[in-house]
């Protein structure tokens, strides 16, 4: 056993998928960004970001539903960001 709690794990998994979804849509930004500079490779960039903005979208609706089930209260803005730094420091 890995001695997390379920809701403590439920937690983490929230913070995580999160911060998941937080970084997909910066690479998504970045994405739609160079398909302005590289106009030959924008459909495929452009693509790639759609793709992941849904990941995005995924791993936000999985931390919404870790969230209803462990009690993590929404930080706006944060991706679950503090959450993780609270979990990563110790003490």
């Amino acid at each position: 056993m890995n001695g997390y709690r379920p809701a403590e794990l439920r937690r983490k998994m929230c913070a995580t998928a999160r911060a998941i979804a937080e970084t997909e849509d910066r690479l998504a930004g970045t994405l739609e960004r160079l398909a302005v500079t590289r106009p030959a490779e924008a459909p495929r960039l452009r693509a790639r970001a759609a793709h992941a903005r849904e990941f995005a979208d995924d791993e936000r609706r999985r931390a919404a539903t870790y969230q209803l089930t462990s009690g993590v209260a929404q930080e706006p803005g944060d991706g679950g960001r503090r959450e993780i730094d609270r979990q990563a420091s110790p003490g």
